[in-house]
C-alpha cells in the first residue's frame, strides 16, 4: 500500500477495528476527527440533546457545552425548520412540553419563533430563546463531534440537503455525522450531494445494512435498535463482520417511553438504579463503541474505571 502514487493524495491513518487498530488509507481525511476520537477514548459518550434541568434547556448551547464539559465526545440534537426555511435547533412535536403550546414549530414563521421562549423542567416560563442551527454550530466548532438529528423530513432530500449546506458553509462535514432511518430518498440524495457526509444510518434489521451499502456514502457507524439479546443485528457474525468494515457500532440507551425499548433494556435506567454491567458493560461487551445517554457524567465515570488508562481523556 505504501507503492501508491502520491498524485492520489492518500492520507494514513488508524481505524478501529475491536480493540485492534489497522492501517488503512483513504483518499480524503473528512473522517479523519471522528476515527481520531474513537482511537483514543475506545468507547464514545454522546450526549442526548444536551444536559439539561432546572432552567438549562434541552436542545440549547447551554446544554450541549454542558454535555462537553459533562464528558461527552459527541453532543446530538435535533434540527426543524419554519415555514419559511430558517433552520432551528429543536425536537418539533414536543412543543406543548417545552414552549406551552399545542402547534408544530415547522407551522412557524423564523419572526414568530424568534419570539418565542421555553419553559424550564417545571413548567415555569425563561428567557431562553430557540438557538438557529447555525449559532449552535458555531458555539460548538472545534470542541467535539457533533450529531444531526430529524434532519429527515417529508418525502424529499431538500430539507436534509440545505441543513448540510448550513454545516458546509461553516466548513465542519468534519465535525458532524448525521443521521437518519434507512429510506432511499435520503440514501440518494446523500449519494449524490457534491460533498462527502458522514453517515450514520439508524437500523432495526441486517437488510437495512445491506440496503445503505449499495449507495456511495461514507458510513462511518451503524445506530442499532434492538428489543431482544437474541436480535440478529448483534450477534457475534454481524458485530465482527461491521467492526471489519469500520463501522463504529451506537446504541441508544436512553429512556424517553418505557414502551420504547431500543436496547433490551440495557438502558441508562437500569445502569443508574439496578446494576452498570449489565446495562452500559454489556453493551460494551457485546461490541458497541458509541453509546447515547442521558448521564454523559456517569457514563463517562464509569467508561473511566471499566476501561482504565486506554480511555483517553479528550483535550
Amino acid at each position: 500500500m505504501d507503492d501508491f502514487p502520491l498524485s492520489l493524495h492518500y492520507y494514513k491513518k488508524l481505524l478501529y477495528t475491536d480493540i485492534i487498530y489497522k492501517e488503512a488509507y483513504i483518499m480524503k481525511d473528512l473522517t479523519k476527527k471522528f476515527y481520531d476520537t474513537l482511537h483514543k477514548r475506545k468507547v464514545l459518550v454522546a450526549s442526548h440533546r444536551g444536559v439539561f434541568g432546572g432552567t438549562i434547556i434541552e436542545n440549547t448551547i447551554g446544554s450541549l457545552l454542558l454535555a462537553l464539559d459533562s464528558g461527552a465526545d459527541i453532543v446530538e440534537f435535533d434540527v426543524c425548520r419554519s415555514q419559511d426555511g430558517k433552520y432551528y435547533v429543536y425536537h418539533d412535536n414536543e412543543e406543548l412540553r417545552t414552549l406551552g403550546f399545542n402547534n408544530n414549530l415547522h407551522k412557524f414563521t423564523s419572526a414568530e419563533i424568534n419570539q418565542m421562549t421555553y419553559l424550564n423542567r417545571y413548567g415555569f416560563k425563561t428567557s431562553q430563546k430557540i438557538n438557529t442551527l447555525e449559532e449552535v454550530l458555531l458555539a460548538l466548532k472545534g470542541k467535539g463531534l457533533i450529531n444531526l438529528d430529524r434532519t429527515y423530513h417529508g418525502n424529499d432530500f431538500t430539507y436534509m440537503k440545505e441543513a448540510l449546506d448550513i454545516v458546509n458553509t461553516l466548513d465542519m462535514l468534519d465535525e458532524v455525522v448525521v443521521k437518519s432511518p434507512v429510506k432511499e430518498v435520503w440514501l440518494k440524495g446523500l449519494s449524490e450531494y457534491p460533498h462527502e457526509v458522514m453517515y450514520i444510518p439508524i437500523v432495526s434489521k441486517v437488510e437495512e445494512v445491506e440496503l445503505v451499502e449499495n449507495y456511495d456514502l461514507t458510513v462511518v457507524g451503524l445506530e442499532i435498535l434492538f428489543s431482544s439479546n437474541d436480535n440478529p443485528l448483534i450477534n457475534a457474525d454481524n458485530i465482527n463482520k461491521w467492526k471489519k468494515k469500520n463501522y463504529a457500532l451506537w446504541v441508544n440507551t436512553i429512556c424517553i417511553d418505557e414502551k420504547y425499548d431500543m436496547c433490551a433494556h440495557h438502558n441508562d435506567r437500569h445502569a443508574l438504579l439496578v446494576n452498570k454491567d449489565e446495562a452500559w458493560g454489556y453493551l460494551i461487551d457485546k461490541g458497541f463503541n458509541i453509546i447515547q445517554t442521558d448521564f454523559p457524567m456517569q457514563l463517562r465515570k464509569y467508561l473511566d474505571e471499566k476501561i482504565g488508562g486506554k480511555n483517553e481523556t479528550r483535550n
